[in-house]
């Protein structure tokens, strides 16, 4: 979370290149930085509530959800940055996408389990 709000912090930390070149380097820069809050929230939650995944991975999500938000409205107080919503749906595009397949795989498992028997 200090990592994102650094860089969110930053009023162009991509000035020196093309637009489009700007675009595709600060929507990447979020995916990846989200990707990377999730794993570790995950990975954290995992360990407290290890009987309780599906709690854990909304866990992960609500958390992942709300500081997106919160890093989006401290944008609006950085010079040459803004918050924007779209923002906020891609932060979270990735660690929905990893939490939706985790828990379709553990639900695959069980059911592997469940016909072994």
């Amino acid at each position: 979370m200090g990592v994102i709000y650094y860089f969110s912090a930053q009023p162009d930390p991509f000035a020196m290149f093309r637009l489009e070149t700007t675009l595709t380097l600060s929507k990447a820069g979020h995916v990846a930085e989200y990707v990377v809050l999730a794993g570790v929230l995950w990975r954290a939650l995992k360990r407290e509530l290890p009987a309780h995944t599906d709690k854990a991975l909304v866990g992960v999500w609500v958390v992942t959800l709300l500081y997106a938000m919160s890093d989006e409205y401290h944008q609006t107080f950085v010079a040459g940055r803004s918050g924007n919503w779209v923002d906020v749906g891609i932060d979270l595009i990735t660690p929905t996408a990893g939490i939706l397949l985790h828990w379709g795989r553990a639900r695959w498992r069980a059911s592997q389990s469940t016909l072994r028997r």
